[in-house]
């Protein structure tokens, strides 16, 4: 009997429609490195949606979180505990996070989060309006499949 691949969760958690936007760009680009044979799915909310929505009560199906914020210090307060739930879930599959922030002012809050992720063995990428693309931020063996990834973000 052939088993069915397994389907790459996705979840993107966004301010507004320009937050959105970008990750969803992003998203597309992720999408089109790993392969259009690879199945996907990706569940969009707004960061204020994050504590009351079912996807996020699996937080060990997830692989990928795609934060797009103008403010990452608000996107903190809202899903802190959920972040955390999903950092320590038990998985042995690859998991990555891509932050879309603002700029100088998140640079503290990145840092901490490069922190939080590479202790966890999950990949990180940043990317703040001073660049125009994501950056690998951790070493994190687990995450080898997302190695190559190099996309533009406007």
């Amino acid at each position: 009997m052939r088993s069915l691949p397994r389907q790459c969760q996705a979840v993107v958690v966004h301010d507004d429609l320009a937050t959105k936007q970008r990750a969803g760009e992003l998203w597309g680009a992720i999408v089109n490195n790993m392969g259009q044979d690879v199945p996907c799915t990706v569940t969009y909310m707004f960061a204020e949606q994050v504590e009351q929505a079912p996807v996020m009560e699996r937080a060990s199906q997830i692989d990928i979180v795609i934060v797009s914020m103008h403010d990452l210090a608000r996107f903190m307060a809202n899903i802190a505990g959920w972040l955390s739930d999903w950092l320590t879930a038990d998985t042995c599959l690859p998991r990555a996070l891509f932050v879309l922030h603002e700029g100088e002012e998140d640079r503290q809050l990145v840092n901490f989060l490069r922190t939080l992720t590479e202790f966890a063995g999950v990949t990180m990428f940043s990317c703040g309006r001073e660049t125009n693309h994501v950056q690998k931020t951790t070493r994190s063996e687990r995450g080898r499949c997302f190695e190559r990834l190099t996309v533009s973000v406007p």
